[in-house]
């Protein structure tokens, strides 16, 4: 604690608010800090103290940072869920004082059976006084006493003592070997390093089950992480996979904008005085979601950007699988309940696919906790009723038919529904887990959204996964970049099998940032050799026909329903209406500081751009296509300047895998990119440096978003360059064939609107079907709450005979207008967004 911290609660127990207390106040500041003392511990640190009635704070801060004992609960670092699988040590030090360290050593090797896990405990001095000691682990779970130092006394039941250590010494403790699956280690340590010093320090590691009833929330508003996360507990295993010990440090993989993130954590968390942990912690001792909300705030930036959120969010960046998001009020879930496939394939089917089922309520009453998470656990039909039983880590009532044991339940029926789950009748409505029974129709009243995230394809098999980054960049010619002036490549998707298949699109997580997301969308297509006359309609311009689209939205990410392709090639074509793109990549505070910072931060997000398989290594595919960026396009083939380039981007520091991250940004930086090969670099990837902040680099004209492809069985993608045809027919094929069409024969013109993003945005375009070009004037001035990527209300095009025109796509203003990127109102929810559009419509020959 710092000195600061100290003062001021050292104030508060002073009467007239001054620099000393009364010396009877003294066990009442401690307790204030955390440090609770025995009786005799009380009167030995009394005792400690000036004999004066008084006393001041320097006395009192000189007695704290020499006599204070270490009581807090320290954070645990071992699970046993982390050391299956190998023979790898690792080693966890605590420093119970700045002079004595006790080091955990856990050893698991391999067996004939089952793997063998062993503690090893070492205690280590440098105080010049011996030391005495004693561990009590009685209160462990499954661990058995296999060694112990020779001098060791047995003082109780599982509690060892051992006499004047002496300093400078590695002194062997003891050995515990563990015995079960499950196991939990908790021990107290007691210490005295002088006759008038007795010091105790309690530890908790944790190696037993994972429950999402272990989730406690601290200060902050994110419930619909906690939410999220405790959904994703139900999975034991893939917590245990996202959590892992490496080298005495917290690794914690999670997935940010669609690719995968390694954060590492360390066992230092936000605590009140009384040690009690500010933001999210467990019940019980464990600390897995201490960690993982950490790592999340590292990710984001600080715990106070994880505030706000839909609980999709949260389980998309856990588990890194496809996750959709239903709003039952809309059009289209509302068709899907009415006509039953809502209950059957999207609760029902997902719940038997084991995937994970979330739901979150609106403004609701009855005991549902309002705007909150709840994981869907079962789902069953019997006796013509449909039953979802759903668990709130948090408790809570609910007062519907269902609730508790009032209402419809009877014994009877505690019988049939137990049959139904294979468990005995009383067991069926479970005390203090949390769990809640109601019917369908009660579930669909009071809750607003479904979040389904497919953990496995539909057989069970695990993802096959690749990603791209997607950079968009303003090339400024050609016919159609007057309307879609950033512009990206092209994919190539070759799929070697007939395979389930979803894709997404992913913008750059902009929480820790709070700006609005740029408008995006992209389409899949098949080039078609067919030239059957009786399909002219299927095919676009280029020879491509549709496969899927997802429509411009403002959005974290876009992403396709479950699509079944069959082996071939195929083309993902995404695609902006942003006219410009801006994005600083820091904020700092002196000039110089500024423009090294910005270096820096350019440079990360570089390497992640060329990091095609997120690996952590530009390897030696990728890396010569950032020194081709470098040189420039006029001098890839000059051998001098690419040696130049590679020496100063750090080649020379390759580590055989390639290079890593770190020494690309510490080469660029010490650079400088005040010229010569890093400028260049900063300058063909889109940063410009000036404005604000004097040398600061930022990137201008440049989009950078990541594609995502879940496949079941293997599929490629390759990046093809850009093609004009294939924009064409993506922006146009959807609204031509999936579009509702209107019908203006005074005009002889066909009106094609295509909602798409979930109802956050539209597309309208024209077709011209008479025999002579036409003139089209499109007004949606009367729109409410809209931006257009014509940015005029009002829109004059000339439509060739045949041929379709996109006049506006559409999408709500929120806080902006789509030429800026801006974030529309209700994003991932287009049931929220407060808009509305229409249009009048002229034609002239």
């Amino acid at each position: 604690m710092s000195c600061s911290s100290l003062l001021r609660i050292f104030t508060s127990h002073s009467p007239d608010s001054g620099s000393t207390i009364d010396k009877n106040n003294f066990p009442e500041l401690l307790n204030d800090l955390g440090l609770v003392l025995e009786g005799h511990e009380l009167k030995i640190a009394i005792k400690t103290l000036p004999p004066t009635s008084k006393l001041t704070f320097s006395d009192f801060y000189s007695w704290w940072t020499t006599f204070s004992t270490l009581t807090s609960p320290q954070t645990p670092l071992l699970t046993s869920n982390t050391l299956s699988g190998g023979s790898s040590p690792d080693i966890v030090i605590k420093q119970l004082t700045p002079n004595l360290s006790l080091y955990i050593l856990t050893e698991t090797t391999e067996g004939l059976n089952l793997p063998s896990t062993k503690l090893k405990f070492t205690i280590y001095s440098t105080s010049l006084t011996p030391t005495s000691l004693s561990i009590d682990f009685s209160s462990s779970l499954n661990l058995i006493l296999t060694q112990k130092n020779t001098t060791w006394k047995l003082t109780g039941e599982d509690c060892l003592s051992l006499e004047n250590i002496q300093p400078f010494k590695d002194v062997e403790v003891m050995e515990l070997m563990v015995d079960g699956e499950e196991w939990c280690l908790c021990y107290e340590v007691k210490f005295r390093t002088s006759d008038f010093q007795t010091r105790k320090s309690t530890h908790s590691i944790f190696g037993g089950k994972i429950h999402p009833l272990d989730i406690q929330k601290g200060i902050l508003n994110n419930a619909w992480f906690l939410s999220s996360l405790a959904a994703v507990a139900e999975r034991e295993e893939v917590i245990n996979n996202i959590c892992k010990m490496v080298g005495g440090r917290w690794n914690v993989r999670v997935f940010e904008s669609g690719r995968r993130k390694e954060v590492e954590v360390d066992d230092y968390l936000p605590c009140w005085v009384n040690g009690r942990a500010v933001f999210g912690s467990n019940r019980g001792g464990n600390f897995w979601v201490s960690f993982i909300e950490k790592a999340f705030a590292k990710l984001k930036g600080s715990y106070y950007n994880l505030e706000g959120g839909r609980i999709c969010e949260g389980i998309r960046d856990l588990t890194g699988c496809p996750t959709c998001l239903h709003v039952i009020n809309t059009k289209k879930i509302r068709e899907r309940i009415i006509n039953g496939k809502f209950w059957s394939e999207d609760i029902l089917g997902s719940l038997k696919r084991n995937y994970i089922v979330c739901s979150e309520t609106g403004n609701v009453k009855g005991g549902l906790l309002p705007k909150h998470g709840y994981a869907v656990l079962n789902a069953i039909e019997v006796e013509n009723l449909q039953l979802l039983k759903i668990r709130n880590p948090w408790g809570g009532e609910w007062n519907g038919e269902w609730g508790g044991n009032g209402g419809r339940w009877t014994e009877r029926m505690k019988g049939v529904i137990g049959k139904v789950l294979g468990c005995e009748p009383e067991e069926v409505l479970s005390s203090n887990d949390g769990c809640i029974w109601m019917s369908y129709a009660e579930f669909i009243s009071n809750f607003f959204s479904v979040s389904i995230c497919n953990m496995t394809c539909a057989e069970g098999n695990s993802w096959k996964v690749v990603s791209e980054c997607v950079t968009f960049e303003n090339y400024g010619d050609g016919e159609v970049d007057s309307l879609y002036p950033l512009r990206s490549e092209v994919f190539t998707m070759s799929v070697t099998k007939r395979s389930e298949v979803i894709l997404s699109l992913h913008n750059l997580d902009q929480r820790h940032t709070n700006k609005p997301y740029p408008s995006l969308a992209f389409t899949v297509l098949r080039k078609d050799t067919s030239t059957t006359a009786g399909r002219p309609n299927a095919m676009g311009v280029g020879g491509y026909s549709l496969v899927t689209h997802v429509g411009l939205c403002r959005s974290r990410e876009l992403q396709t329903s479950t699509l079944i392709l069959d082996k071939g090639t195929y083309i993902v074509v995404p695609y902006t209406c942003e006219k410009t793109a801006e994005r600083k990549v820091y904020e700092g505070g002196e000039e110089e500081e500024r423009y090294s910072g910005s270096v820096r931060d350019a440079a990360g997000e570089i390497f992640e751009r060329f990091d095609q398989d997120n690996d952590g290594h530009l390897n030696h595919k990728e890396f010569p296509c950032l020194v081709d960026k470098a040189v420039g396009r006029d001098n890839v083939g000059n051998s001098t300047l690419r040696n130049e380039a590679r020496s100063k981007l750090g080649m020379e520091g390759d580590d055989g895998r390639g290079v890593r991250k770190k020494t690309l940004v510490d080469a660029c930086v010490d650079d400088g990119g005040r010229g010569g090969v890093v400028e260049s670099l900063l300058k063909e990837c889109g940063y410009v440096r000036g404005g604000e902040g004097g040398g600061a680099w930022r990137l201008v004209n440049q989009l950078c978003v990541n594609l995502v492809v879940w496949s079941e069985h293997e599929c490629k993608v390759v990046r093809t360059g850009f093609n004009g045809l294939a924009l064409k027919d993506a922006i146009n094929l959807p609204v031509r064939l999936r579009g509702d069409v209107q019908h203006a024969a005074d005009f002889g013109i066909k009106v094609f609107t295509l909602v798409g993003g979930g109802g956050r945005g539209v597309t309208i375009g024209v077709q011209n079907v008479k025999r002579t070009d036409a003139w089209v004037r499109m007004d949606i001035s009367e729109s409410r709450n809209c931006a257009s990527h014509r940015e005029d209300m009002v829109v004059d095009a000339k439509v060739k005979s045949g041929e379709m025109v996109v006049m506006h796509h559409l999408v709500p203003a929120g806080v902006g207008v789509i030429g800026v990127g801006c974030r529309g109102v209700g994003d991932e929810a287009g049931a929220e967004a407060d808009w509305d559009w229409n249009f009048k419509i002229e034609m002239k020959e």
